[in-house]
């Protein structure tokens, strides 16, 4: 990491002048990572560490909700990015309220902040950090032109090529209420319940497939 970078991204959603609170993340200069998803109905809080461990932590809008807390080695350390990474993000179901009040932060080129301001979506949206080593810029554009799902669309995006490595957080939102096809796995295997399957994002696509043989899929 070169000394000094830092990095912090804020999302927005925007209806006639309003705005909403949807993402923000935070990148220093030791290659910690730390993301926000502050749209209803939680927050949820998660952060992935120069020394390879992950952890998140889920709290409720409400006083008296219980927080949900867990940790995990991450899959690789993110200097250790040699192709892309998914190092960050989140996938949420409606859209979050307006805030008649809020107003987006001020920029800093100085102190590396940005903000991505998109549309506020009809349905299911989510929001998307991806590591790519400086080598391997060529992804960015492939990436730009991958959506999560087959009924979903890429709304905007911000590249911080400020930072080693590059990062590209990435907003996409569904274009229908059905973003993805689910199935009902019946009858159940012996001894289990009925349940549904529900793709997760990028399944079936090069990018599930470039992560899982580097093993960067997190």
């Amino acid at each position: 990491m070169r000394s000094g970078q830092r990095a912090e991204i804020r999302v927005y959603f925007e209806r006639e002048g309003a705005f909403a609170s949807a993402f923000h993340f935070t990148a220093d200069r030791h290659g910690n990572l730390y993301s926000m998803q502050s749209a209803w109905p939680m927050a949820v809080k998660m952060s992935r560490h120069a020394g390879g461990y992950t952890h998140s932590t889920m709290t409720g809008v409400k006083p008296g909700d219980v927080d949900l807390a867990g940790g995990r080695p991450s899959a690789r350390r993110l200097e250790a990015v040699d192709d892309f990474a998914h190092v960050g993000g989140t996938n949420m179901g409606g859209p979050p309220s307006i805030d008649p009040t809020l107003r987006p932060k001020s920029e800093s080129k100085k102190a590396g902040r940005r903000n991505l301001v998109v549309p506020l979506p009809d349905f299911m949206w989510g929001v998307d950090v991806w590591a790519v080593a400086t080598r391997r810029s060529e992804r960015i554009d492939q990436l730009l032109a991958t959506p999560p799902y087959e009924k979903s669309r890429i709304t905007g995006h911000v590249l911080v090529d400020w930072y080693e490595p590059l990062l590209l957080v990435v907003a996409w939102e569904a274009t229908a209420p059905d973003a993805y096809q689910w199935f009902k796995i019946t009858p159940p295997p012996p001894g289990q319940l009925p349940h549904v399957k529900v793709p997760h994002a990028y399944e079936g696509s090069w990018i599930e497939q470039s992560l899982r043989e580097s093993e960067d899929w997190a």
